[in-house]
């Protein structure tokens, strides 16, 4: 994607994601979205109306995300 694209995503994204009443949820996509690209994530996080937590939250959820939802 080129620059203005990858901008546009993230307003997408922030556009439904804002209106998620739960910090939780959130915060477990947000780590999702970390594992794909750092930058990604953070655009969204940065662009969220006044979020109730904070990015590093973000990033500790994100070392096992990929664990979630997983059976052995």
């Amino acid at each position: 994607m080129n620059e203005q694209e990858k901008k546009n995503t993230i307003t997408n994204t922030v556009n439904m994601l804002k209106f998620v009443k739960f910090p939780e949820i959130q915060k477990k996509y947000l780590a999702q979205v970390y594992n794909i690209a750092v930058d990604y994530s953070k655009g969204i996080f940065d662009d969220l109306p006044k979020p109730t937590f904070d990015f590093s939250e973000v990033e500790k959820l994100a070392e096992d995300a990929h664990l979630w939802y997983k059976e052995k």
